[in-house]
């Protein structure tokens, strides 16, 4: 007589009715919206965590590295001015009719145009914050790819259209005072084979138009209010 046990087989059992996508969204711990940018110099780079003219996602002290090109489809467009002085007491303002805008622009803080996009490998929304001159330049050329209304096409030259997609590169650029990398806007001549769910691709427009709401209350990685 075997001692040895008879292992039974649970390959029949019944499977969980839950798809990756709803156990993602499940699972998922982050309730903020992500940023890509584009690293040139700095901390980051010096310690390693990326490399020179690199998109990376900042997620605390790690940074996700999406190479020297990525492929956007673009939802949204923001103003966004940023104070960031002082670690513990960021101001934000969305609006440039704030008075705390205008403040933050004269005080030497970051702003610019603020785009929602949604990133072809990650498939997920993200946030790019054009804040300093060159990027602010660059971004007159992203600002089309930007959902229209017939109004705003007729401003642009262009027919109303929804989100569309760009390629985002990277150019060295130089002059007296240094070297730095800047972004390039193309447009994106492969299609989005996976795209988001339509609703879900509304409430992140909207919460990114209404983002006091998003963040009340919520704090990033780095223990600091958005």
């Amino acid at each position: 007589m075997s001692n040895e046990l008879v292992k039974p087989d649970f390959s029949q059992l019944p499977t969980s009715p839950m798809n990756p996508d709803e156990f993602k969204s499940l699972s998922d711990a982050k309730k903020y919206l992500q940023r890509i940018q584009l690293y040139t110099k700095g901390q980051a780079i010096d310690t390693g965590k990326i490399g020179p003219g690199q998109y990376g996602i900042p997620d605390g002290e790690d940074i996700e590295s999406l190479g020297n090109e990525i492929d956007v489809l673009v939802f949204a467009v923001r103003a966004k001015a940023m104070d960031v002085s002082d670690p513990e007491d960021i101001r934000v303002s969305y609006s440039q009719k704030e008075p705390l805008y205008a403040e933050i622009v004269e005080g030497g803080g970051l702003f610019g145009p603020s785009f929602l996009v949604y990133e072809r490998t990650k498939n997920e929304f993200f946030e790019m914050f054009f804040c300093n001159k060159s990027a602010r330049k660059v971004a007159t050329t992203l600002y089309p790819f930007a959902p229209m209304g017939a109004e705003q096409a007729e401003q642009c030259g262009v027919e109303a259209h929804g989100p569309l997609a760009a390629t985002l590169g990277v150019r060295y650029a130089k002059n007296k005072k240094g070297s730095w990398h800047v972004t390039t806007v193309k447009e994106c001549k492969v299609p989005f084979t996976q795209e988001p769910d339509y609703e879900a691709a509304v409430k992140e427009v909207n919460k990114f138009y209404n983002p006091e709401a998003e963040e009340a209350g919520e704090e990033d990685t780095r223990g600091r209010t958005r």
